[in-house]
């Protein structure tokens, strides 16, 4: 399996402002010049897939921990602990197996970090007002920590957690109940256990106060992937959605500012 190196995902749309444009067009990512042609926009207007140099920067995102295989919840569905920045080790503070990380329903920002037995950080993710909710397996031997600031903001439970919804604290804003339809906030979701096999559509689910970029990733068996950028403000509604076939075996990675919807094709 290829190394992985690591980077912190940030909710840059790299195409999304340009894919009316042809011919080869500057981008800019953490200050480095990107050159975008005509194939990585003819992919990103068939089905907003991120292809070429951007799908290989983004791909940094991905540590090679979520292409092992899932692990279960825990028995203790009381779990719950304060993340701050002294490390927990997994395996000696707490049990290998499934968690969701949380951020408290105040304002401001968290950060929740994955460190190696060697101490070297593979993985950060960011959580926030409108998307405060991370589902991801943790490793015997890993390290995990989160920024104090002045109060603990994160903390990990041993059970699946929903995300905050910030549109349920308004009367006018309900979410329509489709039949089959989940929403899902960041995580690492396998095919066959958290999501069953079958085609799905995928849009940005449309929170109050949530905009800007969800990126889906699709890990293959073989250690490739995919990635589609989906798009939407919740004054404006869903800028865009993909259909996708998923299939045993295979492995989503969220990363969000919003929830991501996924709806049964029939």
């Amino acid at each position: 399996m290829r190394k992985k190196n690591y980077v912190l995902l940030s909710f840059i749309p790299l195409l999304a402002a340009c894919s009316s444009y042809t011919g080869v067009i500057s981008q800019q990512y953490d200050g480095e010049r990107i050159e975008t042609d005509t194939a990585v926009l003819a992919a990103y207007e068939e089905k907003y897939e991120i292809v070429g140099d951007e799908k290989e920067v983004l791909g940094e995102a991905l540590p090679e921990f979520f292409y092992r295989e899932p692990l279960d919840f825990g028995d203790d569905e009381d779990y719950m602990h304060p993340l701050t920045e002294e490390p927990l080790t997994v395996g000696v503070d707490l049990p290998e197996g499934r968690y969701t990380i949380v951020k408290s329903e105040e304002m401001g920002t968290g950060y929740f970090t994955v460190m190696d037995t060697d101490d070297t950080k593979v993985f950060e993710q960011l959580l926030d007002f409108t998307q405060n909710t991370l589902e991801l397996n943790l490793y015997d031997g890993m390290k995990i920590t989160a920024n104090e600031g002045y109060s603990p903001r994160l903390f990990i439970f041993g059970k699946p957690v929903a995300p905050f919804d910030p549109s349920a604290m308004f009367a006018d804003a309900p979410h329509p109940e489709i039949e089959g339809q989940k929403r899902f906030g960041n995580g690492v979701y396998h095919i066959g256990k958290h999501i069953e096999p079958g085609e799905y559509s995928l849009e940005v689910g449309l929170d109050y106060m949530a905009s800007g970029v969800n990126y889906v990733y699709v890990l293959q068996t073989d250690g490739s992937f995919n990635v589609f950028e989906l798009t939407g403000d919740y004054r404006e509604g869903v800028d865009s959605s993909i259909t996708l076939s998923l299939e045993e075996g295979q492995t989503l990675f969220i990363a969000s500012k919003s929830t991501t919807v996924l709806t049964p094709v029939e």
